[in-house]
């Protein structure tokens, strides 16, 4: 998102809660993940340039999984998928400074 429409979203907000911000490489936006802010994940998806889609890998995929990635998909917002809390998987067994990837082809 270009920084001139980052600062016209700011502005909207500034009448109750003043911020002065100085955007330099990246902003982060993370919306909840319950299925109650589906308004919140819509609008955050038209607001970034890339997105990273956490899936917490107990829960796996979930109906606003499912929903992020298809809002993400219309507004055609390059995205990757991470998956988080791997090391709690059951007999997980990490390499010491080794990837992921590797531990998990072990």
């Amino acid at each position: 998102m270009p920084r001139k429409r980052i600062y016209e979203e700011i502005k909207k907000v500034a009448d109750f809660y003043p911020l002065k911000i100085e955007i330099k490489d990246l902003l982060v936006i993370d919306t909840p993940g319950h299925e109650t802010f589906s308004n919140l994940r819509s609008r955050g998806s038209g607001l970034c340039d890339i997105a990273v889609l956490v899936i917490d890998i107990h829960r796996g995929v979930q109906k606003q999984t499912i929903e992020s990635i298809e809002l993400l998909k219309m507004r055609k917002t390059p995205f990757v998928i991470a998956l988080n809390k791997i090391d709690r998987i059951f007999e997980w067994n990490s390499l010491p400074w080794g990837s992921s990837f590797n531990s998990i082809k072990r």
